[in-house]
């Protein structure tokens, strides 16, 4: 396989998986998607607890 297939390869997969990371916050009107952090921060604050649990199981 060649440099440019790879390459290819690499930016057609990066095209197509782009619009499901990082997630779209619902909650907040807005076409712009949300950085992995505040994803992160999110998840924490509303799935805290529900995690925390999980973890003890």
């Amino acid at each position: 396989m060649t440099i440019q297939a790879i390459e290819d390869e690499v930016r057609e997969a990066r095209e197509a998986t782009a619009h499901l990371l990082p997630a779209r916050d619902f909650t907040k009107p807005g076409p712009h998607p949300m950085s992995l952090t505040d994803a992160m921060n999110k998840i924490r604050c509303e799935y805290g607890e529900a995690i925390k649990l999980l973890g003890k199981l």
